[in-house]
């Protein structure tokens, strides 16, 4: 159960900076709500916690509770559509979370040397064998990426007047923003970012990818049959560098037509179906943010690979402009991916163009 304070043992107050501070960095200390049962005002904090949340009295909201649920609503129905690659890439490999991300601006982590092969003994004992692994370091930026949209208090009184559902459609379309930039952050198509000595790439910009070329639709020599060689041919050169799989395969938007067409070569099947028959490829998407010219993305389904890195889940904070008069909301997350390559810069993405 969360832990309640009570009104007296701490209120919170103050600017939206100072408020920030005093809890740690944690947005929900601008996210206060009055209560619809009680009238009375509150934060939840939790630092991405909810084990240990505390509700703390505060004298700053404007919006009821149910208005905040509706707002968290509009905003995860109008943003998971939008996050293909992202939404994959949880389900791939563990989430890397990052309680309270808001305090941290990177994100290290070790690169290793590849190691040798096991040895065969009878009795375990083995002189002269021994190694040591070395590392180096690599990182990643933090970014929080955010949207804003206002109401104002007049707004927020007619609809309570009314008995009518706060407007969410601002929320929507600013989640939608933020999803969407998520999206080309993943698939390596946003602007590219760096702080810190570290840059963010994604799926098409990861330097240690492998990258090549293969026949598209629109050549007079293409056939089903020579793309399935093609995928062949990528799924080995991943095996050389000791990537087996399993892989997702993901495709830009002039692919859709060739890849949902049915081939009576192959009993009416489609190009998505005839490639998920290939073993080690467990499924075939499109990439909805890949747009430009014909491309195919390869990711190994592991953590050593890609992963998703979590700061904070998309949400919305708000506080005041113009003397209360209008309210200002921003929707933002700190959602991002952490690609890995070892000290040979071997790593299981492959990133093909067409030809």
């Amino acid at each position: 159960m969360p832990e309640i304070i009570l009104p007296g043992e701490g209120v919170a107050h103050g600017s939206i900076a100072q408020r920030l501070l005093q809890s740690n960095m944690d947005p929900g200390a601008l996210r206060p709500a009055i209560c619809s049962k009680t009238g009375r005002q509150y934060i939840t904090l939790n630092a991405g916690n909810k084990e240990q949340a505390r509700v703390v009295p505060t004298t700053n909201a404007l919006l009821q509770d149910n208005e905040w649920r509706l707002l968290d609503r509009a905003i995860l129905t109008a943003a998971r559509p939008k996050m293909t690659l992202y939404n994959d890439l949880r389900s791939m490999a563990p989430v890397y979370n990052i309680p309270n991300g808001m305090n941290f601006s990177t994100l290290v982590h070790q690169r290793a040397s590849v190691p040798g092969r096991a040895q065969l003994s009878m009795d375990g004992i083995i002189r002269g064998q021994q190694e040591r692994r070395t590392m180096d370091l690599a990182g990643i930026p933090l970014p929080i990426i955010s949207k804003q949209f206002s109401l104002t208090a007049r707004e927020v009184a007619v609809s309570r007047q009314m008995g009518t559902d706060l407007d969410t459609a601002g929320a929507a379309d600013a989640a939608t923003s933020c999803a969407e930039e998520i999206e080309r952050i993943t698939a390596g198509t946003a602007t590219s970012f760096g702080y810190g000595g570290y840059t963010q790439y994604g799926y098409t910009s990861f330097p240690n990818r492998l990258t090549g070329t293969m026949m598209i639709p629109t050549n007079v020599s293409w056939t089903p049959d020579q793309c399935r060689n093609d995928f062949i041919a990528i799924l080995q050169a991943l095996a050389n560098v000791n990537h087996t799989g399993p892989f997702r395969v993901y495709y830009s938007v002039p692919w859709m037509q060739y890849m949902m067409r049915r081939y009576s070569q192959y009993e009416g099947a489609s190009l998505i179906d005839i490639l998920k028959r290939i073993p080690g490829i467990s499924d075939v998407k499109q990439a909805d943010y890949l747009t430009s010219g014909y491309q195919i993305i390869v990711v190994e389904e592991s953590q050593t690979v890609a992963q998703a890195v979590v700061g904070m889940e998309l949400q919305t904070i708000q506080w005041e402009e113009h003397g209360g008069m209008e309210i200002v909301f921003m929707v933002m997350g700190i959602l991002t991916l952490r690609l890995r390559a070892d000290k040979l810069n071997q790593t299981g993405i492959a990133h093909y163009t067409g030809t």
